[in-house]
């Protein structure tokens, strides 16, 4: 549990700066690309306002239309541009090639018939930002060498990526070093309930032996009401010590376990089998569909103990005349085991969700008068976690059974 807990830390605490990087290093590189779009549209602008050119153009009203007001003077000899002249069936009527030199006649009408084809107004082909104004006689295609800047732009783009990712990389070393001394106090605390839990059990199971004793001896000279409550009571705090010190038994990864390989399938058969006669007697429909051979590496106790306290259940909370049904199957690498139950009561997801809390038990079961003390599925989940498994319930039958399945890796 302590290292499911640090793995949980370091992975919120990884995915957390993670979300927080993207949003940076994206925010950053966005605007610094719209910056330079729009830079770069407003020169285009200007070029258009010349007509292909930062000279004159026409405007309106006939007349010339100077666009160098509203440029920085250096630009005209900073900005490599060309432009192309289509005619309305594709044909090249005339070029520009001026104020490039990277761009043959051949290359230039390629970029503008491609740039003419896409059907967009303005965009990004082969490094150049174009804008397309339609004239009386044709299209004309206006092309800037944005070039430079887009390679500048991926760079900065791949550098920010490659230092987050480093600060990332680094972030999670310090968080493997230090998560140890992060949760230490929760492990120490979490460690001395486990003790306490374990020393109160055995301490008390002295008393309990001492109370029960005296009680037969105290039955010698005649039964009452009195003494069958004290031996019904005493052994009531018997059964939850010893559930208590088996859960905490079970949450010790240091405890010892006897792992071996064992028959999955010959276990889950001896289950059926006891449950079957206890089917009988209490009248209810018992089904088992157990696949053969199937074998896993594990504590073979507790993964009984898991199948006893499943089948306890499902016929402790089954009504009269109820159906259980046990199936074992291979899936992949996996066992899945699926016990299934009338319920007395209808099972909502909330209800499912808790099921393996401690000392968790519905209204309804509380009331019903029925034994337990909510601790048997909080002991199944520890046996199953400890073999690297899952369990879960969920509702079936819209809501009037519940199902509880558990995978467990096979050898």
């Amino acid at each position: 549990m302590i290292r499911q807990l640090q793995k949980r830390f370091i992975l919120a605490a990884v995915l957390s700066l993670l979300a927080v990087l993207t949003v940076i290093v994206g925010a950053v590189n966005v605007s610094n690309y719209l910056s330079f779009v729009r830079e770069a549209d407003s020169t285009l602008e200007t070029l258009c306002l010349g007509d292909g050119s930062f000279g004159p153009g026409p405007d309106a009203e006939g007349g010339r239309t100077d666009p160098a007001s509203r440029i920085p003077k250096e630009l005209p000899f900073r900005a490599r541009y060309f432009s192309v002249t289509l005619s309305s069936s594709g044909q090249i009527l005339s070029s520009d090639l001026e104020h490039v030199a990277a761009v043959t006649e051949e290359e230039a009408a390629r970029l503008a018939k491609e740039a003419a084809l896409s059907g967009h107004g303005k965009g990004f082909l082969n490094g150049y930002r174009y804008t397309a104004l339609e004239r009386e006689h044709g299209t004309k295609l206006i092309f800037l060498d944005c070039s430079s800047e887009l390679s500048s732009f991926r760079t900065n783009l791949r550098s920010s990526i490659l230092i987050s990712l480093g600060g990332l990389a680094a972030v999670f070393v310090l968080l493997l070093l230090l998560s140890r001394r992060i949760v230490r106090p929760f492990t120490e605390n979490y460690e001395k309930q486990k003790r306490f839990i374990t020393n109160a059990g055995h301490e008390l199971k002295t008393p309990l032996a001492i109370i029960n004793a005296d009680t037969e001896v105290l039955e010698m000279d005649g039964e009452n009401e009195f003494l069958t409550d004290i031996r019904k009571q005493t052994a009531k705090m018997a059964r939850l010590t010893g559930d208590l010190v088996t859960l905490a038994r079970m949450e010790e990864t240091d405890s010892p376990r006897v792992m071996q390989v064992f028959s999955l399938s010959s276990l889950a058969e001896e289950a059926a089998e006891s449950a079957r006669t206890l089917a009988v007697s209490r009248q209810k429909t018992f089904t088992a569909e157990i696949a053969p051979d199937l074998e896993m590496e594990g504590d073979e106790q507790a993964v009984s103990s898991v199948l006893g306290i499943l089948l306890d259940n499902a016929f402790k909370y089954s009504p009269e005349n109820g159906a259980v049904a046990v199936t074992l199957e291979r899936k992949g690498k996996q066992a899945v085991l699926t016990v299934e139950n009338d319920s007395t009561e209808p099972v909502t997801k909330e209800n499912c969700a808790r099921m393996f809390e401690r000392f968790y038990r519905s209204d309804a079961a509380r009331g019903s008068g029925r034994e337990g003390f909510g601790l048997g599925l909080a002991i199944a989940e520890t046996a199953v976690t400890a073999h690297k498994g899952k369990i879960a319930a969920e509702p079936r039958k819209e809501g009037q059974a519940l199902a509880v399945t558990v995978r467990l890796p096979l050898g």
